[in-house]
């Protein structure tokens, strides 16, 4: 229970209709014209930018493949092991791709804004080269009283064009709105435009999650959020369902499953077959399964995503290597790391009660490179079983 992450969301089953209306008069009123609707960039977890880590993969390749030189002159992959493995690649991805690109998102008047346009973009860029020309000027000692008015002249059109697009935007969408307030069937479309991303952040940015509990004392049930007594609710209810005891009011067929249960026993008693020495995983196989891994997964506890395997996806590169004497360790040893065996388990509402335990599903998320490590096992055991029928 004490390493059970999940999502907390707030309750709204309490929520009366006087306060529900009243939220509603609240947001309409703040949809007029000095309501700023901006949409920002999700927040990652990972110390490094998904997507560009994929334009930059040349640069990663050639960072990767000399910090492994550096650290392994004699090309001795057999003492790599997974931390070393795992900690060169957060390192090189981070230098290549950071998360945050001088504190850009922090800026006003991004691309993210909803009104931003094509002409306020040019005009951005004409400031720009303003500052930099001006910024020229003064190193070289030049007079700068002309660079300093194309500057001030450009500063103050870009500023115009801004204001005016600004109004544009939401003028349109005050006409918008009003049009779908006076139309009955378009209810929803209208609180979807006002809310915008807001009712979506406002689920994700939610404190709590508060569960029905039992005293000790008595049958009587109360709420909490402790955040420690909800884990310790889901960690003992999800537990029990898959126990070797079947709940009350099940429909399983028991002989049935005692015989499964008997063959696998059966199975567990053969001995241990130890395939040839040369049966390593290799390169070939790893880059075929990275292939087919999907992009925009989550990561586990190693923060290594499908974009970072895939940028190193080619043959004869130090870090598939690598990992492949790190899998085939794995392999004859029978020990595989410990953070491919822990996964962060999050609760997701599905509907009903929210104080209810079991109108939550659990999502696990695991190491992506222990489920390559497991694809690829499953690979060989679906190849044996077609060869054997």
């Amino acid at each position: 229970p004490n390493s059970f992450e999940y999502n907390i969301k707030r309750m709204d089953s309490g929520t009366s209709d006087s306060s529900q209306s009243a939220n509603k008069e609240k947001l309409m009123k703040n949809s007029s014209s000095e309501t700023k609707s901006t949409k920002k960039p999700k927040k990652s977890s990972l110390p490094y930018h998904r997507r560009r880590i994929m334009k930059n993969k040349d640069d990663l390749q050639k960072l990767l493949t000399k910090l492994v030189q550096d650290k392994f002159p004699d090309s001795d992959y057999e003492q790599f092991s997974w931390d070393i493995w795992k900690d060169l690649m957060i390192e090189s991805a981070t230098h290549v791709a950071p998360q945050n690109l001088q504190n850009f998102s922090k800026k006003k008047g991004c691309m993210w804004e909803p009104f931003w346009t094509v002409q306020g973009s040019i005009a951005r860029k004409n400031r720009q080269k303003a500052a930099i020309h001006l910024e020229l000027v003064r190193k070289l000692g030049q007079d700068t009283t002309n660079a300093v008015k194309a500057y001030k002249e450009a500063h103050n059109a870009f500023r115009k064009r801004v204001r005016s697009d600004k109004l544009k935007y939401y003028r349109k969408l005050n006409k918008d709105l009003a049009n779908l307030a006076n139309d009955a069937s378009m209810a929803s479309v209208f609180w979807q435009k006002v809310l915008g991303l807001a009712s979506q952040r406002m689920q994700k940015d939610a404190q709590t999650i508060a569960l029905w509990l039992s005293k000790e004392d008595d049958n009587e049930e109360v709420i909490t959020d402790d955040p420690k007594l909800v884990a310790q609710k889901f960690c003992k209810e999800y537990a029990e369902i898959g126990s070797e005891r079947p709940p009350s009011n099940h429909n399983f067929d028991l002989h049935a499953r005692n015989r499964m249960k008997q063959k696998l026993d059966d199975l567990l008693r053969y001995e241990i077959y130890d395939g040839p020495a040369s049966h390593s995983i290799t390169e070939s196989e790893i880059i075929e399964v990275i292939k087919k891994l999907k992009p925009g997964k989550a990561t586990g506890l190693d923060c290594i995503s499908t974009e970072l395997l895939k940028s190193i996806a080619v043959e004869d590169h130090t870090m598939i290597t690598a990992l492949a004497s790190i899998f085939t360790n794995c392999l004859l040893t029978g020990n595989i790391p410990k953070e491919w065996q822990i996964a962060i388990v999050k609760p997701v509402f599905k509907s009903g009660d929210r104080a209810d335990w079991s109108n939550y599903r659990l999502i696990s998320l695991i190491s992506v490179v222990g489920k390559l490590f497991e694809a690829i096992l499953a690979s060989r055991l679906q190849k044996y079983c077609d060869e054997h029928n």
